[in-house]
């Protein structure tokens, strides 16, 4: 078993799949079902053969209303029995619908590769291409918030009339730390460009350039704020 990220890749025959109830989405007999698995508290896709792009759109429909529906995070797609998809739309799929989903609260990918080998490299090649950098970016960005809210909190701790020696610390933090979220902000947005033109080369190096400059402003910010709160 291989894992990258968020999106872990498991050999075809795991025993560890197994089938599941839950709420019914889509069922195409001879095609794929998705359905919510509440033991899991997990999107279920569980394919049984070749979708047209017809099928294939709204399986995928499917399964970002499940996530929806029950405020979901995972999604485990079955691909044992899968037959070989038509590439452009997998390529339809990266565009259109793994920007929804990521907007629908997925934080986490698993797949149970083909039987087939042909179809169970195809899914690896689009897997690769999953930007794990805008879930990491989104993640800073939620915790540049947390130290940006201590550092207000502090802040709005001293009396209206302290000396501006005292407050100016805590302002100028203020200030960095809104910066490095709007760094993460802008890092997110070239995750969303990149998938929306397909996947550009160009494009892929300045995001992760973007995401190496939101690293290292995060670890400054926590070193900054956890020195003015622990040694003010």
């Amino acid at each position: 078993m291989a894992e990258e990220g968020h999106n872990r890749l498991i050999g075809p025959h795991d025993q560890g799949v197994s089938q599941a109830d839950g709420d019914l989405y889509f069922n195409a007999p001879g095609t794929a079902s998705v359905r919510w698995d509440s033991a899991r508290a997990t999107v279920l896709v569980e394919w049984e053969g070749w979708a047209n792009s017809t099928e294939f759109a709204a399986m995928l429909d499917a399964g970002v209303r499940a996530l929806k529906d029950h405020g979901g995070s995972r999604w485990l797609a079955d691909c044992r029995r899968q037959k070989v998809l038509s590439p452009a739309d997998q390529e339809r799929a990266d565009r259109e619908w793994l920007p929804r989903a990521l907007a629908g609260g997925l934080k986490q990918f698993a797949v149970v590769l083909p039987e087939s080998g042909l179809a169970g490299m195809n899914i690896r090649d689009r897997l690769k291409a999953v930007p794990n950098t805008k879930l990491a970016a989104a993640a800073l960005a939620g915790l540049v918030l947390v130290f940006l809210g201590i550092v207000i909190a502090a802040y709005q701790s001293y009396a209206g009339n302290a000396p501006t020696a005292v407050v100016r610390p805590y302002r100028i933090a203020g200030i960095a730390l809104f910066g490095t979220f709007g760094l993460s902000l802008v890092t997110v947005a070239l995750c969303m460009a990149w998938l929306a033109l397909g996947g550009p080369q160009w494009l892929y190096g300045w995001t992760v350039g973007f995401f190496v400059l939101q690293l290292v402003a995060a670890f400054v910010a926590a070193g900054w704020t956890t020195r003015m709160v622990l040694w003010p």
